[in-house]
């Protein structure tokens, strides 16, 4: 199945089909149909511990118990789903932390959803991520991330995983209801691929990861899975290898025999120095867009760089690299606030450049700017000039010698007053003009 899969790749590349190859793997031509009529039928898969590329059954219990609360779910237990793939033919015990392997699980237990996962471990923190598969319509339909710190000084139960993920977890799914989902297919604005451009780690890989869910939230993308890229990767004899340390696992994992926890695509050992490498890349993998997300190092301190790439536009999209910090809780907010550009429904709000300015307008522009600004000018001055004059009426009023001298005074004093002002109010209307001339 592996050689096939990656001869298939291969011709892929070979003859620049990259989007109808990853439908062809992901989407069979009949899928099945599921009946919609009272609580959908739900397989929930052990979410894999990013740190050891291994299931997770207690997590899977906690997802377990949560959903059978729920009326509108028919949730095939745990014992059941292990001994149905197993009469299958299939491993339960191998991790799957991507599409393809849900949905072939999913295809083969006759269910019409799979809920699939990771939930890691980390010295400071638990790091969560869930996707929902729709297996007839072959798409991931929802998706979850999250992470809750530990507690500083505290010891027992309150840092133990089982305290502290259960209330986290049932608080995800709580709100999990099929007839709120939207099942309809959506607009792809075409293939994209996710990587881990530095060392993998277990904190690179929840940052991928992490990534991936919210590439799966978006819809708007084929998405490049783990087990396709690193296979395409292979193919093109980029790396040699996934370099991480559940690289025995990944040699055949997922109910279908598909990549695991690995890092996709990961990097290391392979010379990316910036955007023309990565465009590069992009490139020869035949994807629309590139995504990648780099940890370093491994603590105390790290540093996150999360970049998009528009392979065939031949530009960076958004490129984030954030300052170094012990805090990786901040980073994973970091990399939330970046990654929202990805539900917008497009890669940026307006990817086309903006028209440049005609010289007839370039010139109007600076032609009234200058005689505003000249205008202010000479307006201030006669503002100034009438001043002076009523200072110097309101001295000779003051001075006055008889009653009829006072009163011409007076007279004066008041209306070069009222000109200064009159004046002064139209140099300022002028010198306002030219600046809002001058801003947009």
């Amino acid at each position: 199945m592996r050689i096939a899969t990656s001869l298939n790749v291969i011709l892929a590349v070979a003859f620049a089909g990259e989007a109808a190859a990853a439908k062809s793997v992901r989407h069979p031509a009949t899928p099945p149909v599921f009946s919609a009529q009272g609580p959908r039928s739900l397989t929930i898969l052990d979410p894999v511990n990013l740190a050891s590329g291994l299931p997770d059954p207690e997590s899977g219990g906690m997802l377990r118990r949560a959903l059978s609360q729920n009326p509108h779910w028919r949730v095939t237990s745990g014992d059941s789903t292990g001994r149905m793939l197993r009469e299958l033919g299939l491993d339960p015990d191998l991790p799957c932390t991507e599409f393809q392997c849900a949905f072939d699980a999913g295809n083969a237990l006759q269910t019409e959803f799979v809920l699939f996962g990771t939930t890691t471990e980390l010295p400071d923190l638990h790091a969560f991520t869930l996707d929902l598969v729709h297996v007839p319509t072959s798409q991931v339909i929802w998706s979850r991330v999250g992470e809750l710190p530990k507690r500083y000084g505290s010891a027992g139960k309150e840092n133990r995983k089982g305290y502290v993920l259960e209330g986290s977890l049932q608080f995800a799914v709580a709100d999990l209801d099929p007839a709120s989902l939207d099942l309809k297919k959506r607009p792809t604005l075409g293939l994209l691929g996710v990587m881990d451009a530095g060392q993998s780690t277990p904190y690179s890989r929840v940052a991928l990861h992490r990534a991936l869910s919210h590439a799966y939230a978006s819809r708007a993308y084929d998405l490049l899975g783990p087990a396709e890229l690193d296979e395409l990767m292979a193919a093109l004899d980029i790396r040699g290898g996934t370099g991480t340390p559940a690289a025995s696992a990944d040699a055949a994992t997922g109910p279908a025999g598909e990549a695991g926890a690995g890092g996709t695509g990961n990097l290391e050992g392979t010379q990316v120095r910036g955007r023309e490498d990565m465009l590069s890349l992009g490139t020869k993998m035949g994807v629309r867009y590139l995504l990648w997300t780099k940890i370093v190092p491994d603590g105390p301190e790290f540093k996150m760089d999360v970049a998009l790439y528009d392979v065939a536009g031949r530009k960076t999209l958004r490129h984030w690299p954030s300052r170094e910090t012990g805090d990786f809780e901040a980073l994973l907010g970091v990399e939330d606030r970046f990654l929202t550009v990805l539900g917008n429904g497009a890669p940026m709000a307006d990817p086309r450049p903006a028209a440049p300015r005609s010289a007839f307008k370039t010139f109007g522009k600076v032609t009234t700017v200058t005689l505003a600004a000249v205008a202010a000018g000479a307006l201030g001055y006669l503002a100034y000039e009438y001043k002076q004059n009523a200072d110097s009426e309101y001295r000779r009023f003051r001075g006055a010698q008889s009653q009829s001298e006072a009163a011409a005074a007076r007279e004066n004093v008041m209306r070069r007053d009222t000109q200064a002002r009159h004046y002064g109010l139209l140099g300022g209307f002028s010198l306002a003009l030219g600046v809002a001339v001058w801003a947009f």
